[in-house]
């Protein structure tokens, strides 16, 4: 029997396991529809025709083209996902878990961000393959 969800579904990840980095990160798995408000967010939308054609032609012409702002998405994107981590300053204080601290961390240690992000799409293949051996398929 299907049963409808309503709560988050969250993962925690440990970077750096009993290293000198070690870090607790706790991501929510994204939706499809997640994604589609992130990028629909940052997404406009221009009117144009190639230039030097008379005005009605050129109007006639017209093309609808998107522009995408890939680092408001980014930003929305790493400002989703990451729902808390154990991340502490330089004077070993909790380092709030808040959208610019996110951000500072995704332009500085891109190469932690970009680990979260394999590791949150291996988990949502794993769940996947769980569920097709489920089905039968």
């Amino acid at each position: 029997m299907l049963k409808f969800k309503e709560e988050t579904i969250q993962h925690t990840f440990t970077w750096d396991k009993d290293g000198e980095e070690e870090c607790s990160f706790t991501l929510k798995q994204p939706s499809p529809r997640d994604l589609t408000r992130l990028m629909d967010s940052n997404t406009s939308y221009d009117w144009d025709a190639p230039p030097g054609m008379p005005k009605k032609k050129r109007d006639q012409m017209l093309k609808r083209y998107e522009k995408i702002n890939h680092e408001g998405f980014m930003d929305d994107k790493i400002d989703f996902l990451i729902a808390a981590w154990g991340m502490v300053d330089d004077d070993e204080n909790p380092l709030p878990c808040t959208r610019e601290n996110k951000i500072a961390l995704d332009i500085k240690r891109p190469d932690i961000t970009s680990w979260l992000f394999e590791q949150l799409d291996n988990q949502a293949e794993g769940e996947s393959d769980r569920g097709d051996k489920e089905t039968g398929n």
